[in-house]
Order: C-alpha cells, then structure tokens, then sequence
C-alpha cells in the first residue's frame, strides 16, 4: 500500500512532467508558427522548412489531436482557422496513401470526434473523395501504394504488391466518416480491402506483409512482422 504522502508526491511529479511536456510542446509549435507555419514538415535545429508529403500542412493535421488534449485552446482555434479558410487538397504530385490516411485524415477525423467542430469532418470528407478512387477493383480492393490528390489516379511504390499495414490501416478513418456523414460508400471500400486480407491470409488471423489482389487475394511472401510493414495492422 502506498500512504498518502507518496500518492501525492507521485501526483506532483506527474503534473510537473504534464506541464513540461505542454511547455516542450508549445516551444516547437510557435516555432513552427513562425517559420513554417501551412507547410508539411519543418527542421527544428534549423528552423527551416522540410520535405513536401502533400503541401497540406500535415504539421498542423498530425499535432491536432495533441493540442486538444493538452487543453491548448488558443493554438486549437489557430488551427482551426487555418483548416477552414487554408487548407488544399490540390497537390499534383504522387503522395503516400497510407501517410495521409493516418496523419492527414486520422488527424481530421480526431480532432471531430474530440471537438465536435463541424468543419473537421467537412474537410475529412473532402479528403476521403479524393482518396476514394485509390481502391482499386481490379487489385481486390486494395488501395494503391501512391494517390494524386488531384486526379485520383494511384500509383505503385517500391513494392511489387500491396504492403499489409498500407492495406490495413485505413479502416478506422473511413469507417469513421461513414458513421458521421452516414453515406456508407467510405467504409464499404475500406471494409472490401479488410475482407481481401482476411481472403488472402486464409482465414488467419497473423498475415505476411506482402500480398496482392490479382488475380484473387493472396500473400506474396511468408514474413510476419510486428515491425515495419505489418505494425499498424496488428495494432
């Protein structure tokens, strides 16, 4: 059993790490602010920007979440702000559909089921329209390693098939927004690429990461991995 005095002086060194962490975090959030503020990536040491995923502030998507439950009112209404009158969903170049679904469109849909805020799920909505297409029929509903948020049109990446966590990952978002906007289009597609792994694995529930959809759902290799490229699955 613990007295009462080392439960309170647990308690007080839990709060000093909690309003460090807040401190730590607001360091680099105002740096950000003014040196990268709307870009995707930004070089703390440096403070300049950084690498182009998908020039739709992924910086400010990924931290939205965070800022909430740190209760960091005003940079949340920053945000925010920026989300309804910035944000693009126009880049023309290839981006990573796995990467945005977790960073982009996680971080969208989390700061509605957190804020409530209407114009999280508008814009996740928006998105999700433009990933749609990325799922392919002809792969077994698997989506395309790259997407063209501009066009739609997918891609293959350095892999020969479909990576599991790529294909595995995306449920809970698309589910998400059907069950908020109650058109059940988003969670079919992503529900058809859960059902093709589950085809392919033979009913398992542990599946190799590399699988492809052609002619029908089936696993390419026979390496199960809790690390890269079946992580994110399994959790």
């Amino acid at each position: 059993h613990f007295t009462r005095e080392e439960l309170a002086a647990s308690a007080a060194e839990a709060d000093r790490w909690r309003w460090g962490a807040r401190k730590t975090f607001m360091h680099a959030w105002e740096g950000y602010k003014k040196q990268a503020w709307g870009k995707d990536e930004f070089r703390p040491v440096s403070g300049s920007v950084g690498r182009t995923w998908a020039n739709c502030g992924l910086q400010i998507l990924d931290a939205l979440s965070t800022i909430w439950i740190m209760e960091l009112n005003e940079p949340f209404d920053e945000a925010t702000k920026w989300v309804e009158e910035s944000l693009r969903f126009d880049y023309t170049g290839l981006v990573s559909f796995f990467e945005i679904t977790i960073r982009a469109l996680g971080g969208l849909v989390s700061a509605h089921s957190l804020s409530g805020r209407e114009v999280y799920l508008r814009r996740a909505k928006e998105l999700a329209d433009k990933m749609l297409p990325a799922f392919d029929d002809s792969m077994s509903g698997f989506p395309w390693t790259q997407v063209n948020l501009k066009t739609g049109k997918g891609q293959k990446g350095w892999f020969s098939g479909t990576v599991l966590s790529e294909a595995g990952t995306v449920q809970l978002e698309f589910r998400y927004i059907s069950q908020h906007t109650g058109d059940p289009k988003y969670a079919q597609a992503a529900d058809k690429a859960m059902r093709s792994i589950v085809a392919a694995s033979g009913g398992k529930g542990l599946v190799p990461w590399g699988l492809s959809g052609k002619p029908s759902p089936h696993t390419i290799n026979q390496h199960i991995t809790f690390g890269a490229m079946g992580d994110s699955y399994i959790s």
